[in-house]
């Protein structure tokens, strides 16, 4: 027969080892969603900025191609449909059937020309991209908010055979 002592010893001992499991897992698992949430949030970030660095080189291209400069200029408008839409008039004859991601979708750019200045062949541009994060509520006052768009100012070259207005 077992003694009490023993069974009470061992009660206690299993008892110890739950709590220094608690004790290690708690903060562990809080480390693993604080991962997940910072991996989820970089990944629409990163997606805002291939989307933005990929459209200032086609806003470029597509001027170098003899497009006028104010058509880079464009209200908001998500990541949808095909990707090559905005060069449809540089090649005509290309046509690839490619499209966004649906994760891309989450993503909506915005393109501001300036007005021509000193040099008109120089013209400025103000690209904002954001995102939607899915992990952020309503905003609120005592909640610091977390960034959910970028901005990208570059330059667009006119070139000299293109009529400068």
């Amino acid at each position: 027969m077992l003694d009490r002592r023993i069974a009470g010893s061992f009660a206690i001992e299993v008892l110890v080892a739950a709590l220094v499991a608690a004790a290690v897992a708690v903060p562990l698992l809080t480390l693993l969603f604080q991962e997940r949430d910072s991996e989820q949030r970089s990944r629409f970030e990163y997606l805002a900025i291939l989307a933005a660095r990929d459209e200032m080189y086609e806003s470029r291209m597509a001027v170098a191609c003899g497009a006028p400069p104010d058509k880079v200029a464009h209200p908001w408008r998500p990541l949808k449909g095909n990707v090559m839409e905005r060069l449809k008039d540089a090649a005509p004859d290309l046509a690839l059937d490619v499209s966004y991601h649906p994760d891309q979708a989450r993503v909506a750019t915005q393109a501001v020309m300036d007005a021509a200045g000193a040099n008109p062949r120089l013209r400025s541009v103000t690209l904002d991209a954001r995102w939607i994060d899915p992990t952020t509520g309503p905003p609120s006052p005592d909640k610091r908010e977390r960034p959910s768009s970028l901005q990208l100012i570059f330059g667009v070259l006119v070139p000299p055979w293109v009529p400068s207005k």
